[in-house]
């Protein structure tokens, strides 16, 4: 399944909540502020709908115009480490709050912050290649989008 630029945003509207939401309280309890995990879920969600439009173009670039799971890998690397940079560099010029970025006052250390990203990406990939294909045909020959 070939994903457009608007099936992958409600996609990952739909799934990037569903599964960061309860890992957010699960972290929260164990590492300390669940608000911390959800905001740094939020600014994933957003920064990841940027790289969409970016993902959709050099899809088209490929022969077959696929996007196959190993660049999906590629680009969930991608995604950590530049949200990683962002809230490291926030947080060092104090902007735009001087603990950085919105909602991250607490400080998320690099073990939580990898094992959760690690954990919500595994878990919107293991549903969008298993559960969402069985449950939800319509939604892999309509390119991902539910409305």
């Amino acid at each position: 399944m070939t994903l457009t630029l608007k099936g992958r945003w409600q996609t990952r509207l739909l799934l990037y909540p569903l599964v960061g939401g309860g890992l957010a309280v699960l972290f929260g309890l164990l590492f300390g502020s669940a608000g911390a995990f959800a905001a740094l879920l939020g600014y994933w969600l957003l920064s990841g709908m940027v790289w969409d439009v970016v993902y959709t173009g050099l899809q088209t670039l490929r022969w077959d115009h696929d996007w196959p799971p190993w660049l999906a890998l590629l680009t969930a690397v991608w995604e950590v480490v530049f949200l990683w940079l962002v809230v490291q560099l926030a947080r060092a010029n104090g902007f735009p709050t001087p603990s950085g970025l919105w909602g991250l006052k607490s400080r998320i250390g690099p073990l939580p912050f990898g094992l959760y990203s690690g954990l919500v990406w595994w878990g919107v990939f293991l549903l969008m290649q298993g559960p969402m294909r069985v449950l939800f045909p319509r939604w892999r020959f309509r390119g991902g989008q539910w409305l």
